[in-house]
């Protein structure tokens, strides 16, 4: 789920990682956000599952990525 804002010019945007199988949100997970403009944003996502916001001053696409863990 993707979740987005328009305040003032600045245009927001994050997303909710949920388990497929439950629909509860999933916390601690390591995610990469790529805008259409090149840039990066990596973190972790919050206790309801949420990226943090990402900001632009001009609307932008998102993409999503969860990071892979190595074993």
């Amino acid at each position: 789920m993707m979740k987005h804002c328009l305040i003032l010019g600045v245009f927001g945007g994050r997303f909710q990682v949920v388990d497929q199988a439950t629909g509860e949100p999933v916390s601690g997970i390591e995610t990469r956000i790529r805008s259409t403009g090149g840039q990066y944003h990596t973190g972790v996502t919050d206790p309801d599952g949420f990226t943090e916001w990402i900001e632009r001053d001009a609307m932008e696409a998102l993409a999503f990525d969860l990071v892979q863990q190595k074993p």
